[in-house]
């Protein structure tokens, strides 16, 4: 099993639970990446990734999907 990093991105235009479940989804979709946790409220999503690269792809795809995302704190 490969180690695995875990990250809490920002994620702008949320608005309501249909947009949650399309960022959980589009996150879910990307092999490597586990245990997503979106939050509304927070506008934020939480997972964990086994590889760097599937970082950016992670805030690639969120960001094709209308949500842009950037790692916390960054």
């Amino acid at each position: 099993m490969a180690p695995t990093n875990s990250v809490v991105l920002s994620v702008e235009g949320m608005s309501c639970s249909s947009c949650v479940s399309h960022v959980e989804r589009g996150l879910n979709a990307i092999e490597g990446v586990s245990d997503v946790s979106v939050s509304l409220a927070e506008a934020s999503a939480r997972f964990s990734y086994t590889s760097d690269a599937l970082l950016g792809k992670a805030t690639d795809a969120l960001c094709g999907m209308g949500y842009p995302a950037k790692v916390m704190g960054a």
